[in-house]
């Protein structure tokens, strides 16, 4: 679970500084692995949806509405490839909605939603997978940064509001690579919410596409008209915050949690302590809702968001 440094935010710091010459290794070392591995070129074509940053960036709902569009608007079987970040299995696994999430982790569940999704720590073998199977289509959650799959379409997506960071590549900074690097390779990028560092003031040769989150109507309105408690375990938590509190609902209390978070039963048990004292409400996002046993589920409010 990674927990960011607040200096990965400023601009001139000491520490970025001093880490600078890792950064540089980090770098080399990621260029050594396109230069030097050939990709598996499947026999379908896999699109790429994948992020410049450590932490989220919005992926998944991006990958959902791909796979969404490409299964319903073009009848092709798209199916989904993703690492399974934070379960326990490595073998190439379909997962289903009603999964373990400690086994497949909690974003390959809510992808399993949208279109049949496979999980497995070795890319190509995944998608070696899911196309046996059956798919026509593989749209690839994350692996931008892996050169162990021929992508015939790649979509960089970039939070706006935090943009990059401070502009260093890990560690140093939030970066898994330069963002002029990422461009030579992207055929499209995706900014979700404001451009706040001005990142595309200017026209670029990738195309750039503006987007936001947005909250389901059907899950705020019932509880607009009462506080509530808000709590999450995701990479950036006051992107759910402030998309609460543009929907209308008003936030007394929030707690957050590092992203993938397994919550215990004592967290739950506080939350659900002072939610009582309070009269509040307890709203979560849709992924830390499927992390939740079911005993708490039942008194939390999920929010979905597209």
């Amino acid at each position: 679970m990674l927990v960011q440094p607040k200096f990965w935010q400023e601009k001139k710091s000491l520490r970025s500084t001093i880490l600078m010459p890792l950064s540089y290794i980090y770098q080399w070392m990621g260029r050594c692995r396109f230069q030097f591995k050939q990709p598996y070129k499947a026999d379908i074509p896999v699109i790429c949806v994948g992020n410049v940053t450590l932490g989220g960036a919005g992926k998944t709902p991006v990958v959902r509405l791909i796979a969404s569009l490409i299964r319903y608007s073009f009848s092709l079987d798209a199916h989904i490839v993703t690492r399974g970040y934070a379960g326990s299995l490595k073998v190439p696994t379909r997962v289903m909605p009603e999964s373990d999430v400690k086994l497949v982790g909690d974003e390959a569940i809510l992808l399993s939603k949208t279109a049949p999704c496979w999980i497995g720590s070795n890319r190509r073998d995944t998608l070696i997978h899911a196309r046996k199977e059956g798919s026509s289509v593989v749209v690839m959650d994350d692996g931008f940064q892996n050169p162990s799959v021929y992508k015939d379409i790649s979509i960089v997506v970039i939070d706006g509001p935090f943009g990059l960071g401070n502009g260093c590549v890990f560690p140093a900074g939030p970066l898994r690579e330069s963002l002029d690097q990422a461009l030579k390779r992207a055929d499209a990028v995706i900014m979700i919410g404001e451009d706040k560092q001005h990142l595309f003031d200017h026209t670029t040769a990738t195309p750039v596409f503006r987007a936001r989150i947005q909250l389901w109507a059907q899950d705020v309105a019932p509880r607009v008209k009462r506080a509530v408690y808000a709590f999450t375990g995701i990479g950036r938590p006051e992107k759910f915050y402030n998309s609460l509190r543009e929907a209308g609902v008003p936030i007394v209390k929030h707690r957050s949690f590092p992203d993938h978070y397994v919550f215990s039963e004592s967290d739950i048990q506080n939350i659900f302590s002072e939610a009582e004292q309070l009269d509040l409400d307890i709203v979560t996002t849709e992924k830390d809702y499927v992390r939740l046993l079911p005993h708490h589920q039942s008194r939390v409010y999920q929010i979905r968001s597209d």
